[in-house]
C-alpha cells in the first residue's frame, strides 16, 4: 500500500470518527433537544414546577450556561405519546459528561456508576438504558436525566433519543466500539508494543530507537486508558493532570524515534523539547485545577509546533532516493496529527462533550505503522543476512576447495620431499657405510697378505651394513625392538667369531622420541659400533646386551681401555657424532673388569 492510500484510509477514518455514526431513526424514536434544568443534587427529581427550573435547548454545556459551576443537575422532559408503546423502550444518551442517570415517570431506569466522589468517568462512554415500556402511558410523560460533572470541564448534555430498543441498539453497539471497545484494543495493543520494544531496547542497549519506541507506546497507552477507564486509580484532577501530560510526553518521544529512524542528531532541539514537556505540566499543576483542561489545550500549541516540525522533516526525507519509509511514517502520523488537532479545537472551543475526541486512534494508527515499518525492516534484515550467509558459504566452499587442492599439492611434495630425503639417506648410508667397507676390501686386494681374514672381516662388516640398511628401508624401521632381533643372530655370530659369548636381555621395548628410519639406522649402526669394537679390541669371553623403553646397555668383561686416552679414536668419534645427531646420551665407563656403554634418551 503506497504511503497515499494510508493517508486517504487515515483521513476517511479520522472523518467518520468525528460525525456521529450513520443511522436512520425508526418512526417511534424520539429525539429529544428541549426541555427545562436546574442545578440541584439529590436522589430524587426536584418538584416541578418551580423557578429554580430554567427551559434550556440542548445541548447544554455548563462552559456556557454555569461557568465555574460542576457538581450535580437536574433536566427535565416532556414526552407525548398517542399510545401506549409495547415490548422494550431505551433512552440512549450518545455524550454525557462527566455521568448521568435516567427516570421515566419517577422511576429509575438507569445509571452509568457513581455520581459522587469517586464519580465514574463516562465522558467517552455512551450510556444506553433499557427499560419496559409499560412505564410510559398515553399522553403526556416525564422523562428526568440526572447528571454530574466538574466545572470547567464541557460537563452538561447533548440532545439524545428515547425509543424501541430495535430501533436504538444497533447504533448504541456501533458508537460503543468505535469509542469505548477501540480504546480498550488500542490499550492492550500499545501496552504488548511497549513491554515488547522494551525488552529489545534491554537486549540491544546501544539501539535507542526501540527506547523511544517503547516510550510513545507507553504515554498513548495512558492516554488510551483515559478514555474508557471508569474509576481512575487517583483522583479526577490528578487523572486528567496525567492523561493531558502524556500527551505531551507522546509526542516529544515520537519525535525522539524519528529522529531515530532518519538518523539525525538534533541534541539542542531534543533538551528544549524535554525541558518543555517538563516543566509545562509541572506550571499548570502549580496554576491549580481551575481550567486545567484549557491550559493544557493552549499549552499543546507547542505540540502542534513540534508536530509539524516532525511532519516536514519526515516530507524532507520522503523526497530524497529511498524515501519510502519517510514516506510511509509522514502518512501515519499526519493521519495522528490531524486526530490531535481536532482534539485540540474541542478543547479550545470548550465544546468536549458536543465532539468526541480521538486522539487514541491517531496513536494507535501511528503505533501500528512503525510496527509494520519495524518488520519491514526485520524482514530485509533477515533476508540481506541471508543473502550474505549464502554468499559467505559460498565462498568457503570456494576457500575450501582451494584449502584442499593446495593440502593435496602439499602432500604431493611432501611426499616427493620425503622420497627425496630417503634417497639421499641411503646414498649416504651406502657412501659411508658399504662404500666404505668395499674401499677397503679393494687396499686389501691390492696389497699382499699372508692371511686373507682382515679382508674377510671387511667383507662381513659390509655385509652387515647392507643388511642393516635394507632392514631400516623396512616399515618397521621405527621398532627399535624389531631392529634388534633382527641384528642379534648377526651380533652373536661376531661375538662367538672371537670367542665371545652373548647374553641378551629386553626388558621392554626400546622407543626413540623421534622414531623413523633414519633414527633407527643411526641408532643401530651405534649397536653395531659398539660391537665391532669389542670383538676388535676388548679380548672379552662374556657380553650382555640389556635394553629398555628409553635405553640401551651394552657390558662386557675385557681387558678396557681408557677413554680419555682413545679421543682420537674413530670409532669413539663416531659414537658421539651419531649420539649428538640423535640428541640422546652416551656414557662410557671402562676399567680393567670391562667396560659398559649406556646409550639413554
Amino acid at each position: 500500500m503506497s504511503a497515499r492510500a494510508i493517508l486517504f484510509l487515515m483521513l476517511a477514518l479520522c472523518a467518520l470518527a468525528g460525525t456521529d455514526a450513520a443511522r436512520a431513526d425508526g418512526p417511534d424514536t424520539i429525539r429529544i433537544a428541549s426541555g427545562w434544568a436546574r442545578m440541584a443534587g439529590g436522589d430524587a427529581p426536584p418538584p416541578f414546577p418551580d423557578p429554580a427550573w430554567q427551559r434550556i435547548q440542548l445541548p447544554d454545556d455548563w462552559n456556557d450556561s454555569h461557568p465555574g459551576m460542576g457538581g450535580q443537575a437536574w433536566y427535565r422532559f416532556d414526552l407525548d405519546l398517542a399510545s401506549a408503546p409495547a415490548g422494550l423502550w431505551a433512552v440512549y444518551l450518545q455524550h454525557v459528561s462527566m455521568n448521568a442517570a435516567a427516570f421515566v415517570n419517577g422511576r429509575p431506569v438507569g445509571s452509568g456508576g457513581r455520581l459522587g466522589e469517586p464519580m465514574a468517568n463516562n465522558w467517552n462512554r455512551p450510556l444506553y438504558f433499557e427499560f419496559p415500556a409499560e412505564l410510559l402511558h398515553p399522553g403526556r410523560n416525564t422523562l428526568d436525566i440526572r447528571v454530574a460533572g466538574y466545572a470547567n470541564d464541557g460537563a452538561g448534555l447533548r440532545p439524545f433519543r428515547i425509543g424501541p430498543t430495535e430501533q436504538l441498539r444497533g447504533d448504541y453497539r456501533t458508537r460503543f466500539g468505535l469509542q469505548i471497545t477501540s480504546a480498550i484494543v488500542t490499550f492492550t495493543l500499545l501496552v504488548g508494543l511497549a513491554v515488547l520494544m522494551l525488552l529489545l531496547w534491554l537486549y540491544r542497549r546501544h539501539e535507542t530507537v526501540y527506547l523511544a519506541f517503547a516510550l510513545s507506546c507507553m504515554f498513548s497507552a495512558i492516554i488510551a486508558l483515559y478514555f474508557f477507564l471508569p474509576y481512575p486509580p487517583v483522583s479526577h484532577p490528578v487523572w486528567t493532570w496525567i492523561c493531558h501530560s502524556a500527551v505531551g510526553a507522546y509526542v516529544y518521544s515520537v519525535m525522539l524515534l524519528l529522529h531515530r529512524l532518519v538518523r539525525i542528531r538534533r541534541r539542542m532541539l531534543e533538551r528544549i523539547g524535554l525541558a518543555a514537556t517538563v516543566a509545562g505540566p509541572l506550571a499548570i499543576a502549580l496554576a491549580g485545577p481551575e481550567h486545567m483542561v484549557f491550559h493544557f489545550a493552549l499549552f499543546d500549541i507547542v505540540y502542534v509546533l513540534m508536530s509539524i516540525y516532525v511532519l516536514v522533516m519526515l516530507a524532507r526525507h520522503g523526497r530524497g532516493p529511498g524515501g519510502t519509509e519517510a514516506r510511509a511514517m509522514l502518512a501515519a502520523l499526519t493521519s495522528s496529527a490531524l486526530f490531535g488537532y481536532h482534539d485540540l479545537l474541542v478543547l479550545l472551543l470548550s465544546r468536549q462533550q458536543n465532539q468526541p475526541l480521538l486522539f487514541f486512534w491517531g496513536s494507535a494508527l501511528f503505533g501500528l505503522a512503525i510496527t509494520l515499518l519495524l518488520l519491514h525492516r526485520f524482514v530485509r534484515s533477515l533476508h540481506e543476512y541471508e543473502v550474505l550467509n549464502a554468499e559467505l558459504n559460498s565462498r568457503v566452499e570456494e576457500k575450501s576447495r582451494k584449502l584442499e587442492a593446495s593440502y593435496r599439492q602439499l602432500a604431493q611434495l611432501e611426499k616427493e620431499q620425503a622420497v627425496f630425503g630417503e634417497r639421499e639417506r641411503i646414498m649416504r648410508d651406502l657412501h659411508d657405510g658399504l662404500g666404505g667397507y668395499l674401499v677397503s676390501a679393494l687396499a686389501y686386494t691390492d696389497q699382499p697378505h699372508e692371511s686373507l681374514q682382515p679382508l674377510r672381516d671387511t667383507i662381513r662388516a659390509a655385509l652387515n651394513d647392507l643388511r642393516l640398511m635394507i632392514d631400516s628401508l623396512d616399515d618397521s624401521a621405527a621398532d627399535i625392538a624389531g631392529l634388534l632381533g633382527a641384528a642379534r643372530e648377526r651380533l652373536e655370530s661376531s661375538m662367538c667369531l672371537c670367542g665371545a659369548a652373548l647374553h641378551w636381555h629386553i626388558d621392554n621395548e626400546p622407543a626413540l622420541p623421534r622414531a623413523d628410519a633414519s633414527a633407527s639406522l643411526h641408532l643401530m649402526r651405534m649397536v653395531q659400533e659398539i660391537f665391532t669394537n669389542i670383538a676388535r679390541h676388548s679380548q672379552a669371553d662374556e657380553v650382555r646386551l640389556r635394553a629398555g623403553r628409553d635405553f640401551i646397555e651394552i657390558r662386557d668383561n675385557g681387558c678396557g681401555f681408557d677413554p680419555a686416552a682413545a679421543v682420537g679414536g674413530r670409532g669413539l668419534a663416531n659414537l658421539r657424532k651419531r649420539a649428538d645427531v640423535l640428541g640422546i646420551n652416551l656414557e662410557i665407563e671402562s676399567s680393567g673388569a670391562g667396560t659398559r656403554i649406556l646409550l639413554a634418551w
